[in-house]
């Protein structure tokens, strides 16, 4: 009764947009299973539109939008900061609306894997069809590292704002971890599993699974900082914890 009771509350105190969020999520990944019906017989093209391997598909448009969400929140953060200072938003706030606005834009147009594609070609034939990477291309090695650093850079510079509201740090750290694990880490194998078999799709979901959870989970960061920028919602109120108002290590 105690473990009920517990879980019970941890998933009250999740905020109601981040709930929302994680059964986007899952409901998208199971709905990619569906794809697996077109191993054994012709499927409805519909089907496909739920294909996370495919764009334009729905778990595209929805990883964009999640994206810009994450830019928006972060957004109102900077400008509640602003607005309570009577100057200027500090610059440095502005870098995660900025960055995730471009993430966002980059899920649809697919400029990291072009960027992948025209780098790859750079490289000698011989070395191209030869590598591991022939199907994925390099973008992760060449872009994922500076997008960790720069995040990190941002937490650095903006942790005075960032640690007013306890556990924004870790969620944005563990999110853009989990991210980076599924964008740069599992898709590395579709460069080693047959193309449509069992395992390509199951690569790919759980892919797409640890970029949106991660996604979330530095969104819950962003929602929780705006009552530190005088922007909560009444809804939103019992869960706001600053570090004014509930002492905390952060």
């Amino acid at each position: 009764m105690a473990i009920c009771y517990n879980s019970e509350t941890m998933i009250r105190r999740i905020p109601t947009p981040v709930r929302v969020l994680l059964a986007a999520d899952f409901t998208l990944a199971a709905l990619h299973l569906l794809t697996l019906l077109d191993r054994t017989a012709p499927i409805p093209k519909w089907i496909m539109f739920f294909n996370m391997d495919k764009e334009p598909s729905l778990p595209t448009w929805y990883s964009s939008t999640q994206l810009f969400l994450v830019a928006l929140v972060f957004g109102l953060h900077a400008i509640g900061i602003g607005r309570q200072r009577l100057s200027r938003v500090p610059t440095i706030l502005w870098a995660f609306p900025l960055l995730f606005m471009a993430l966002s834009i980059d899920e649809i147009s697919q400029v990291h894997e072009w960027i992948g594609g025209v780098l790859r070609q750079l490289l000698p034939a011989t070395s191209r069809e030869g590598s591991i990477f022939s199907r994925t291309g390099i973008w992760m090695f060449l872009l994922a590292p500076p997008l960790a650093a720069l995040i990190g850079f941002v937490i650095f510079r903006a942790r005075e704002y960032f640690l007013q509201t306890r556990g924004v740090i870790p969620r944005i750290i563990t999110g853009t971890t989990i991210f980076l694990a599924g964008a740069a880490g599992v898709e590395l194998l579709g460069n080693v599993v047959e193309l449509r078999s069992v395992a390509h799709i199951m690569e790919v979901l759980v892919e797409e699974l640890l970029e949106m959870v991660g996604v979330t989970l530095i969104f819950w960061a962003g929602w929780d900082l705006l009552p530190a920028g005088g922007l909560s919602l009444p809804a939103d109120r019992s869960n706001s914890q600053t570090v004014g108002s509930r002492p905390d290590s952060p």
